[in-house]
């Protein structure tokens, strides 16, 4: 159980299965939203889905590891390599939110003055402006509900998880895989504590707070640490390395977490659903670390999805409120036709925000940084 050395840059490769997950986690998320402003509903699944906001807890740890299994080869401490790493996340994040964050005003405005349809101050934007162009708006936690901050206080929690990766990192190269299981612990603890505690006592939710979100962060850089020593462990070759135990262990999480839901357990606090799904999670993420496929790699639908990720959440700041709107002037009551409107809508949405604008922003930026950088 003692520390070992190991070439990292074999590490850095395609994870097929954890481009799955990060699919499945941006998709559940998408259904979550459409069965509370929508009204959709999906079934057997629907208890999960209610709750299906827990997947971010998911999609930090995925971001965790990705950035791990691609920077663990570098020494992230140096100052190059730290302004570099920092510059390609600027890259990959701002240029989009800035974006999102100035047309969801200029939607917000059109739809109060010709719609009377929410409540638009320009003051309040005025004065969020230096807070939300900093990306620190999630630090005063009240802020959540004002402007576009309920759809991208993400981004806000993952530029601080950028800031203090390079720290942890370097950290976690050095520790022994003994302490590396011991600090998973410690994390997984205090993520099941603290949802309690705002249970008992009169808190602010922490569901949007960076220090949980950087503790899930942490945690996928931890378990992506590992990899080389669950790589020669024979139990996790053959019972964990394994899609049907993966699948399994998704059916149990949903199976538990519906059986909450219908009994009603504290649904409005999102993150005392980690108790379930935490560490279902941590299961699948190590699972499909280890499947591979070469077919489903040169897939190009699967590429394109992983892709458009990130501006699928944030086409989700109008998607729901256009589909409400169509919803209401068609006095549509089908379930199927408000699921096709509400998916159909954020579709379309994102792919004119990738094509149009996180594409050609993204080449122009990134061969200018490759000047910058040879």
């Amino acid at each position: 159980m003692e520390k070992i050395d190991y070439d990292w840059k074999k590490l850095k490769k395609r994870y097929i299965g954890l481009d799955f997950l990060k699919i499945i986690s941006i998709f559940t998320i998408c259904a979550f939203h459409t069965t509370i402003h929508l009204g959709a509903n999906y079934g057997v699944l629907q208890q999960m889905l209610s709750v299906g906001s827990v997947f971010m807890t998911a999609f930090f740890i995925l971001s965790g590891y990705f950035l791990f299994v691609n920077y663990s080869s570098e020494n992230m401490i140096k100052i190059s390599n730290f302004k570099r790493f920092l510059i390609k996340r600027f890259i990959g994040i701002i240029p989009m939110y800035y974006i999102a964050a100035i047309f969801f005003i200029l939607f917000s405005l059109i739809l109060y003055k010709f719609f009377g349809i929410g409540n638009m101050s320009i003051y309040h934007e005025i004065f969020l402006a230096p807070a939300e162009i900093l990306g620190i708006q999630v630090n005063f936690h009240s802020l959540f509900w004002y402007s576009h901050n309920s759809g991208t206080w993400f981004i806000s929690c993952i530029l601080m998880c950028y800031i203090v990766f390079p720290f942890i990192q370097e950290i976690v190269k050095q520790i022994s895989t003994k302490t590396k299981i011991i600090l998973c612990a410690i994390i997984i603890i205090i993520l099941f504590y603290s949802p309690i505690l705002e249970i008992i006592f009169p808190i602010t939710g922490i569901y949007a707070n960076p220090f949980f979100r950087i503790l899930e962060f942490s945690l996928g850089i931890i378990i992506a640490s590992m990899k080389p020593v669950l790589d020669k462990n024979e139990f996790v070759k053959k019972y964990i390395y394994n899609i049907w135990s993966v699948l399994l262990i998704n059916v149990i999480m949903v199976i538990c977490v519906s059986i909450a839901v219908n009994s009603n357990i504290y649904t409005s606090n999102v993150m005392l659903y980690s108790i379930i799904c935490l560490p279902c999670f941590i299961v699948m993420v190590i699972g499909l670390s280890g499947l591979n496929s070469k077919k489903l790699e040169a897939s190009p639908v699967v590429k394109y999805c992983v892709n458009i990720g990130y501006v699928f959440f944030l086409a989700q700041l109008y998607s729901n409120t256009i589909s409400k709107i169509i919803i209401n002037k068609l006095n549509i009551q089908n379930n199927i036709i408000i699921i096709l409107i509400g998916w159909g809508t954020c579709i379309i949405i994102s792919v004119i925000l990738h094509e149009l604008f996180e594409k050609p922003i993204k080449r122009f930026l990134s061969n200018k940084l490759k000047r910058i950088t040879d």
